[in-house]
């Protein structure tokens, strides 16, 4: 789902809350000028990637929910994180980094990782 959209000088931003393979994705996509100017490329792409087995961590972390387990939080977990990252980063164009550095400061898995167009 779309969370956030900009068009700054050329250059248009745009950020997705992702489920893949049973976790959550905050992803990010940079077109136009600033990709063209800084890699020749007209699309650059980077994301936050949480695991299926961290979602429990997260969904703790987000809610202030931290010493309550699974059971808290019921069976569909995948959701319930991606619908506080939805809430969380709602018109916010720094969700992929702020996401890194949250999951970081609380010690959750995840994984940043960037791709750009031919």
């Amino acid at each position: 789902m779309k969370v956030a959209e900009e068009d700054v000088a050329g250059t248009k931003r745009t950020v997705w809350i992702e489920t893949p393979d049973g976790g959550v994705a905050v992803v990010t996509v940079d077109s136009g000028r600033a990709p063209s100017e800084v890699w020749g490329r007209s699309e650059y792409e980077f994301r936050t990637d949480v695991g299926r087995a961290a979602l429990a961590a997260l969904v703790a972390a987000l809610t202030g929910e931290e010493k309550l387990g699974q059971e808290k939080f019921g069976d569909d977990l995948q959701a319930l994180a991606a619908m506080l990252l939805a809430a969380r980063y709602r018109d916010r164009t720094d969700a992929t980094d702020d996401l890194h550095t949250f999951c970081q400061r609380h010690g959750i898995a995840a994984d940043w990782s960037t791709w750009h167009s031919d």
